[in-house]
């Protein structure tokens, strides 16, 4: 991967990590943030008194704020740079999940799933790319289909990863340990990859 880019030993090895560190990011963002709905949300249903449809409503709601609040995430990027807003986004995701995983009736969870919502607007690809974009100069393109790669495997790795801690522990417990992880894993990951 390292040799695909163009420029000095300094900048391919920039454009390596910046690759590699988006894409984990973005497989664990979107694993946790995006997928474990579909194998959660009959259960948060019922826990928490909803219909399945009332349920589903909400997760449609967070990808519609989360599509109203993309275009200020690029501002922010624009103005404060990729690396401190994919921070951002790993904290305020993790506080996000936290907020589901507390949820306890209608309205705790559809304020999650809103949480959720902003949540993915600066931490899934449109923030991502962005953001990559800023580290690998006229390699971005290249970059991105390297980030979509990996992240296209967020599905494949987190919906068994879904079932295991939920059967095991609960979805609430599931949502705690997706929440450290954005934290643990996303953060400094981001921190350390995504620099000038």
């Amino acid at each position: 991967m390292a040799g695909s880019a163009e420029g000095s030993p300094q900048e391919k090895r920039r454009f390596r990590n910046a690759v590699i560190g988006m894409g984990i990011g973005q497989l664990y963002a979107w694993g946790v943030i995006y997928y474990p709905f579909s194998v959660t949300g009959k259960t948060m249903a019922a826990d928490l008194g909803l219909s399945t449809e009332a349920a589903f409503a909400g997760y449609s709601a967070m990808l519609v704020v989360g599509a109203i609040f993309a275009p200020w995430a690029g501002r922010i990027i624009d103005r404060r740079g990729g690396r401190p807003t994919m921070a951002l986004g790993a904290l305020f995701g993790a506080g996000a999940l936290v907020a589901a995983a507390s949820a306890t009736g209608p309205v705790s969870f559809y304020l999650a799933c809103i949480l959720l919502g902003m949540a993915s607007a600066v931490a899934l690809y449109d923030a991502g790319f962005a953001a990559i974009v800023q580290v690998t100069g006229v390699n971005g393109r290249r970059a991105i289909t390297y980030v979509t790669f990996l992240g296209g495997f967020a599905s494949t790795v987190f919906w068994p990863i879904t079932a295991f801690l939920m059967e095991r522990w609960g979805w609430r417990t599931s949502y705690l340990i997706f929440a450290a992880g954005m934290a643990t894993i996303c953060l400094p990951i981001y921190l350390a990859t995504l620099g000038a």
